[in-house]
């Protein structure tokens, strides 16, 4: 039989699929990802044609239009929330299932090995690019490269990285793993309803502490302090709420629920509205909001469509993407912007020419560097080879 093209396509596609250092692949976990990370994208792309044109007038047409895609900003708390089920999932099973303990050492040395490597490449691509492409003084740019790749750059210049804008978000990241072994403590509570309520109750003492801290006249708090974990660990407790649920409930009993389909399809209508009232009733429906859409397609019938490797392959590459769409983004409306079109039309081009491209520059990178930090191994492979050529 004829293979048609669309299966080579599909088996290539498929054959990008990320390795994980647990051997267990959680579908529904990769196709979130796809759209965490398809709304920074989007978010991104506006960002970028508005500044490429910002010395046009705008309408206030294309200033809805505009503010409509910068929901996709959402995108990086849907990543939290991720990262809070991912990180928290081996503690509820060693607590609650009798799993293996979760080594301390192992866990931080993976995080480095996996999560380390590409950032410094992609931290290094940019400064290059930086200093050649745009001139910039590298003597200049050297320190905020430094606390860039120490994960302190926010702490330090109170500011988004010099070198990485969307590092922030992973500066909160890497604070939030720091503390994930003694927040996984709750797991050792042997009531259910107990130990999530502790995990709400944590959440909405959270939220109530950012709106004194950060939004009231007169705030506690810095404003730059609100792009730290102080300001996100709401969502990585949802995170850790749908993991304890997912691994005494949802595991044994994956079928599909009738409530499924309405809280992930009512959950992004939810978001949309949330996102345009702003202000303390999104902080505070959001992380609830964020749980309801999660929780809804593990069980509802759309995580068979999007299930499939097209949205899980990409999702499973959204930390490549994530690292370098944003230079790729730039590049793709810098080249859009000088072709005579109005604002729609240079908004239509921008996509159709950045979203290729994004991805097939994120591809290059996911197999060149991201992939082979997935091996857990890879230290001690590479080690081995070193010394054996030396040999």
């Amino acid at each position: 039989m004829a293979v048609l093209p669309t299966d080579r396509l599909t088996a290539a596609w498929r054959s990008l699929s990320r390795v994980t250092s647990s051997g267990r692949f959680i579908a529904e976990i990769d196709a979130l990802r796809f759209f965490a990370i398809a709304g920074v994208v989007v978010h991104h792309v506006g960002v970028g044609v508005f500044e490429s044109r910002q010395a046009t007038t705008t309408t206030a047409a294309q200033s809805a239009l505009l503010h409509a895609l910068s929901y996709g900003a959402f995108g990086v708390p849907l990543f939290f929330a991720i990262s809070g089920f991912i990180l928290s999932l081996p503690f509820v099973e060693h607590h609650r299932l009798g799993g293996p303990r979760v080594s301390l050492g192992r866990y931080l040395l993976r995080r480095a090995t996996r999560l380390e490597p590409p950032y410094l490449a992609s931290l290094l691509l940019l400064f290059v690019l930086k200093v050649l492409a745009r001139g910039e003084s590298p003597r200049a740019l050297l320190p905020h490269l430094a606390a860039s790749a120490g994960y302190v750059h926010m702490l330090v210049y109170h500011a988004v990285s010099s070198i990485s804008g969307v590092a922030w978000s992973l500066e909160v990241e890497v604070q939030f793993y720091l503390l994930v072994p003694l927040l996984a403590a709750v797991f050792r509570l042997r009531d259910d309803a107990l130990r999530r309520g502790v995990i709400v109750a944590t959440a909405a003492a959270l939220v109530g502490f950012q709106h004194f801290a950060f939004e009231r006249p007169g705030a506690l708090c810095p404003h730059w302090m609100q792009s730290t974990i102080l300001g996100h660990l709401q969502y990585f407790l949802v995170g850790f709420l749908l993991a304890d649920v997912f691994a005494l409930r949802w595991r044994s009993r994956p079928e599909v629920s009738a409530a499924g389909d309405p809280l992930w399809y009512g959950g992004w209508a939810a978001l949309v509205l949330l996102f345009a009232v702003g202000g303390p009733v999104a902080r505070i429906a959001s992380p609830v909001v964020v749980f309801a859409l999660y929780a809804g397609f593990f069980q509802s019938r759309a995580k068979a469509f999007f299930c499939r490797p097209f949205f899980t392959v990409t999702g499973g590459m959204c930390y490549s993407i994530y690292l370098v769409h944003n230079v790729v983004v730039l590049l793709a409306t810098k080249l859009t912007a000088r072709l005579p079109l109005g604002f729609a039309g240079a908004l239509a081009a921008a996509f159709v020419v950045a979203l290729p491209l994004v991805l097939l520059v994120s591809s290059v990178f996911f197999v060149l560097i991201e992939r082979p930090c997935m091996d857990k191994n890879w230290p001690t492979k590479l080690w081995r080879a070193l010394h054996t050529r030396a040999a």
